[in-house]
């Protein structure tokens, strides 16, 4: 017999590739530096807050591996989540140029 007050569960992941050519980098000795802050918000079909999760993304790279990068970097986070339809906002920033971007995208899960 099942119990009533089970939930289902889900994994979702949210995941944005951030293209290397926008990206500004420092110096840092022989290396490119640079960090990313990604922060996604999950929302439901009525538009309540769900979840959220902030990341950070430290970068320091040799010159041969920012060339080698041709098809970018990918974040994202993963979350657990009751069968339906979401809403997931995902906002990048690149600290050395001060940039933002963001991305929102309905996805059902389950």
């Amino acid at each position: 017999m099942r119990s009533l007050t089970a939930k289902a569960y889900s994994r979702a992941a949210a995941s944005a590739r951030i293209g290397i050519q926008s990206l500004h980098f420092r110096r840092d000795g022989d290396h490119w530096a640079d960090t990313l802050t990604e922060v996604c918000g999950i929302f439901d079909q009525n538009g309540n807050f769900i979840s959220a999760m902030q990341n950070t993304t430290k970068l320091r790279l040799a010159r041969t591996q920012i060339s080698n990068l041709t098809s970018g970097i990918t974040v994202g986070s993963k979350f657990e989540l009751r069968q339906g339809l979401y809403v997931f906002r995902i906002v990048v920033q690149d600290q050395e140029g001060n940039m933002i971007s963001a991305r929102r995208v309905s996805v059902p899960v389950g």
